[in-house]
């Protein structure tokens, strides 16, 4: 029997290092009957980010050409911007279609105010940003924003960014939609916890237990550094001079230590208040056994109910 896993995020929780060893290990996982279509880029977010889901149909046909009981693996983070839309409903539909009715969709969750913070970073980032319209940020003021709404929205120059912090209601929202299951696990238990990112994830779908580690020589490991607050700052107002070698302003670097003063007095606020909107971010999260459990091949029962 075929069977579908769609690893859809969230961002900022070891995607990149995940993604980046399927790639390498794609044919290994094909022998442990995973299989993780390569494409021009070792995620999948092109396709997703793309307004139809022939591209679903694309995948499920190659994996019935490869397999007869295995598991069609996807990964990509930008089903984030897409989970408000009734997108996730027509990935679902196209995989019916094609014959794969077992899906299950896989979100990774981190404590939502060291996310916001992971993601605030990134956003200030001019060389992350080139091509994208750049977001207005001051870090109190998007806080407050994303505790009150559960969820940030941008723009850049080709999509809709949304991302999430309110993990319950978002988790309880696709289980209301979809037909497949929905399963959360902690960004820990996902990355820190094992060898490298998605070992847990492999394990669990693998038809002999193998893990991610096991497939790949040289695995890519979660360390990535974050810079620091000062940084942050710096980053932010000196995209707003785009060429390195261009001469800052008189004012640009009291400006930089404005916005940092104004950050650190107000963090602690801002953390306080992300403690109290989610102080339940953690009950949609699966214990890693609960989670391989629900990730094993479904036995020759639960077939019949399909």
């Amino acid at each position: 029997m075929l069977r579908a896993v769609i690893h859809a995020g969230l961002h900022k929780t070891g995607t990149t290092s995940f993604q980046r060893n399927c790639n390498n290990a794609s044919s290994e996982l094909l022998k442990a009957g995973i299989y993780y279509p390569k494409s021009r880029a070792p995620h999948h977010n092109h396709f997703a980010n793309l307004p139809d889901t022939n591209w679903i149909s694309m995948f499920a046909r190659k994996t019935k050409k490869l397999m007869r009981d295995g598991c069609l693996l996807i990964s990509a983070e930008n089903f984030e911007y897409r989970f408000h839309q009734d997108y996730p409903e027509k990935v679902e539909r196209a995989l019916y279609q094609s014959g794969i009715k077992h899906i299950s969709w896989v979100l990774c969750f981190r404590n939502p105010f060291s996310s916001y913070c992971s993601l605030y970073s990134q956003l200030s980032d001019p060389e992350r940003n080139t091509k994208n319209t750049y977001p207005i940020l001051e870090f109190a003021a998007s806080g407050r924003l994303a505790a009150a709404k559960g969820f940030l929205d941008f723009q850049n120059q080709s999509l809709q960014q949304r991302f999430y912090f309110n993990y319950p209601s978002l988790v309880k929202s696709l289980r209301n939609r979809l037909k497949g299951q929905v399963l959360g696990i902690d960004f820990d238990h996902f990355t820190k916890n094992s060898n490298i990112p998605g070992d847990l994830l492999i394990r669990s779908i693998s038809n002999d237990g193998r893990n991610l580690s096991d497939c790949i020589k040289q695995a890519r490991r979660h360390n990535n550094i974050s810079p620091s607050k000062e940084e942050i700052e710096h980053n932010y107002l000196r995209r707003f001079h785009s060429k390195k070698g261009t001469n800052l302003p008189a004012w640009f670097d009291r400006a930089v230590q404005d916005r940092l003063k104004s950050r650190i007095a107000q963090e602690p606020k801002i953390e306080a208040l992300f403690q109290q909107s989610f102080s339940d971010w953690t009950d949609c999260l699966s214990s890693p056994d609960d989670f391989s459990k629900q990730l094993k091949r479904p036995n020759f029962w639960s077939r019949l109910f399909i």
